[in-house]
């Protein structure tokens, strides 16, 4: 991002918004939905009574959703006003933008080409903006993986195999840059180049947790840090248990990996639920509290068993047909396929990679392109091609 950035008024405003609420506002969401987030920020600077605000909302063709969802309207606005006038200050959102630029991050709002499609299932809890550091070009489509703090190396083993199959069908994967489970997700794709993005409960200007900065930093080269809370902010408790389910709208499906019974991952798992993502779970060993969790949603049917590279596909909605092609496959075309990556390499690179002849190589992709699951551009480059 340029050092700075130019916002037009409601993208400003929008950026404003998010130095004004805590994440999952609905109130906030509401007047932004009925009045827009420029002209809504403006009756707070007139300090527009909340009864006369409250008439303009129920005015619109909202009125329904917001008697539903606070039939005391006018009493909520003005309580609400107690919480966010007092952080009502231009100079606090200039200071953001400035040190989101310092840092090299962006401001998206729900305007902006790049914004999530899949936020907007958050409904009044859709957060007025993100602060991106990093491309948030390669997010769709992507999985959701959580999990616990205390990943065990099985776990951290499952996650390396469900990024890695993930990132063979162009999907990216979403986690939330934490110890454990996330960071094994994170390194997984940092390894394999694989499109990847952590969701902070913090400002994006410091990462959290600080000994993850250099991981997050590289999972900013090949993806994204993101949040919707400005630089600046600092993660709290209540901000940890909102960030996850951006974590878990961002995806089109969540799987919980490993998790306690009263896991972090099992909140992410309940937003996914709230939202109609679908659910997967891993079982892990019955003597492990760190699988209590997952053995839980997968007993009372909340999540679907994911046992495998099949379940994991069939949860995301990956045709299996091409994983059981590739275990009739022989040894050359596995090994050539095993090499090719999305994007364009040459053959020199792939022989290298692959440890085949020319000859071997030639047969191999050969045989891998007549049944698409490779293909060459004009210049004799080749990729890996995706049939989602």
């Amino acid at each position: 991002m340029a050092e700075n950035q130019k916002l037009d008024p409601e993208a400003f405003a929008s950026a404003a918004w998010t130095t004004l609420v805590e994440p999952g506002d609905e109130l906030g969401g509401l007047l932004r939905l009925t009045l827009g987030a420029a002209h809504s920020l403006d009756t707070l600077i007139k300090r527009e009574p909340a009864k006369r605000l409250a008439d303009r909302v129920l005015a619109t063709k909202y009125r329904d959703l917001a008697i539903a969802r606070f039939p005391r309207l006018g009493q909520t606005i003005d309580e609400a006003f107690e919480r966010w006038l007092p952080r009502l200050s231009k100079q606090a959102v200039e200071s953001a933008l400035k040190v989101a630029g310092a840092v090299g991050a962006n401001f998206v709002h729900p305007e902006s080409e790049q914004w999530p499609a899949g936020l907007s299932d958050l409904g009044l809890g859709m957060p007025a903006g993100l602060w991106v550091r990093g491309s948030l070009a390669r997010l769709t489509p992507a999985v959701s993986i959580v999990g616990s703090r205390s990943a065990s190396p099985y776990g951290s083993w499952v996650c390396a195999e469900f990024v890695g199959q993930l990132a063979d069908r162009g999907f990216g994967t979403v986690s939330g840059g934490a110890f454990g489970i996330d960071a094994a997700v994170h390194s997984a794709a940092v390894n394999l180049e694989a499109a990847n993005f952590a969701v902070m409960a913090g400002g994006v200007d410091q990462f959290y947790p600080s000994s993850n900065s250099e991981l997050l930093h590289r999972v900013a080269e090949v993806g994204a840090v993101l949040s919707e809370l400005p630089p600046g902010a600092r993660p709290t408790r209540w901000r940890f248990l909102q960030r996850n389910r951006l974590i878990a709208a961002l995806g089109r499906a969540t799987v919980v990996v490993e998790a306690g019974y009263r896991s972090g991952a099992i909140n992410t798992a309940n937003h996914a639920l709230g939202i109609g993502r679908p659910l997967g779970a891993v079982p892990g060993l019955i003597n492990r509290s760190t699988s209590d969790g997952c053995h839980r949603l997968i007993r009372d049917g909340l999540a679907q068993l994911v046992g495998g590279q099949n379940d994991l596909f069939d949860l995301v909605g990956i045709d299996s047909k091409l994983a059981q092609e590739e275990d009739s496959m022989g040894a050359l075309e596995l090994r050539a396929l095993d090499a090719l990556t999305l994007r364009y390499v040459s053959s020199e690179s792939l022989m290298h990679k692959a440890g085949l002849t020319s000859l071997e190589l030639a047969i191999a992709l050969g045989a891998l392109e007549l049944v698409g699951r490779a293909e060459r551009n004009d210049h004799g480059l080749w990729r890996k091609r995706l049939n989602l």
